[in-house]
């Protein structure tokens, strides 16, 4: 498989079968006691319920970690999965994901609305239009990388997040702060806040 670092932008690709999907939706029910909403990817303000993969069933982790293993060169930065519906948190509002390249992987396509918008391209891309266990990979080191998962009405949308990165420097980081700056004004001016 070609390394994602080097697929189109806003690629789809297959990473999970729906066995597998299954047992990694399983786990993350089974698990739900460690479901919080944190700081530890961003901020509050834009988290929802999310466990790092880590803190799964160890053969659920293990299954995880083999198939992101070979995506790609990067360096994994961040892998956790999140849960949405209604009586949890069914959204996450824009931001920027501070990463080279992130790859959202959907493991269910059994809900209504939701999918991940990018509102200054005017693009959704919604998992009912793909396979349990397809990822959306894009590079998210532009400024139009800027995202937010649209509102589950019904039913329950898993989803893993993964963010690969290049190792950072100053001017990277001072550079992703200005974007990150960018998104949170982004947001006051959409949400009025």
């Amino acid at each position: 498989m070609k390394d994602i670092k080097d697929l189109n932008d806003f690629s789809v690709i297959n990473i999970f079968n729906d066995e597998e999907c299954v047992e990694i939706i399983n786990s993350v029910d089974g698990n739900s006691d460690k479901l919080e909403v944190s700081d530890s990817y961003g901020g509050v303000e834009i988290s929802a319920y999310e466990i790092p993969i880590t803190k799964l069933d160890y053969d659920v982790f293990k299954l995880i970690r083999d198939k992101v293993s070979c995506l790609t060169s990067l360096t994994l930065a961040q892998s956790f999965i999140i849960k949405y519906n209604s009586d949890l948190l069914s959204y996450m509002p824009a931001h920027y994901d501070f990463t080279t390249v992130s790859v959202i992987i959907n493991l269910n396509t059994n809900f209504n609305d939701g999918g991940t918008h990018f509102p200054l391209l005017k693009h959704t891309h919604k998992a009912q239009d793909y396979n349990n266990g397809d990822a959306l990979v894009f590079k998210a080191d532009k400024l139009s990388s800027i995202h937010e998962a649209l509102s589950v009405t019904s039913g329950t949308r898993y989803v893993i997040n993964l963010k690969f990165d290049e190792k950072r420097n100053f001017f990277n980081f001072v550079w992703n702060f200005i974007k990150l700056s960018l998104s949170f004004s982004y947001n006051k001016i959409k949400y009025k806040i």
